[in-house]
């Protein structure tokens, strides 16, 4: 079945807004720009698109929703995170991908993916209820190694 996209990214937002404002608000995300609807959301920043954060990837043609801590133009960061691997993946305790960026080199991404069933909101439910502790884990790491990079507030 094709879904609209854009339709879709509005139900996802809003059910994500409606999970975070049951559990009194544990971080912030910032889903639009320039007044449209993204398929993409930062945490804790005043902008949606920014080199540097906890990122959350609603993807339609791929079904998932990708949790990542993403950094762009920064390798020197990303050894940083790189140096304390082991550490970091105990932190954040769920099997999480460290990969480089596939349109550009200087992209690099700590990520994990939740599958989704496309035009199921209960599903968005589901996988929201199990993003929120890992983002959660998310902001633990980045505020270790590099808050004021990673956060506005």
């Amino acid at each position: 079945m094709k879904y609209d996209a854009e339709k879709e990214q509005e139900i996802f937002w809003d059910c994500f807004d409606e999970k975070l404002a049951e559990k009194g608000y544990p971080f912030g995300i910032l889903h639009v720009k320039a007044g449209k609807v993204t398929p993409w959301a930062t945490v804790n920043k005043n902008k949606s698109f920014v080199n540097t954060c906890i990122a959350i990837d609603f993807s339609v043609r791929s079904k998932t929703l990708r949790l990542n801590i993403y950094i762009r133009n920064n390798l020197s960061l990303f050894s940083v995170l790189e140096e304390n691997k082991a550490e970091i993946n105990a932190m954040i305790g769920v099997p999480v991908e460290w990969v480089q960026g596939s349109k550009n080199p200087n992209t690099r991404r700590i990520k994990y993916d939740i599958p989704l069933k496309i035009g199921d909101k209960d599903d968005y439910g589901r996988a929201i209820e199990k993003a929120i502790p890992i983002v959660e884990r998310f902001i633990v790491v980045c505020r270790k190694y590099a808050e004021h990079e990673f956060f506005d507030y």
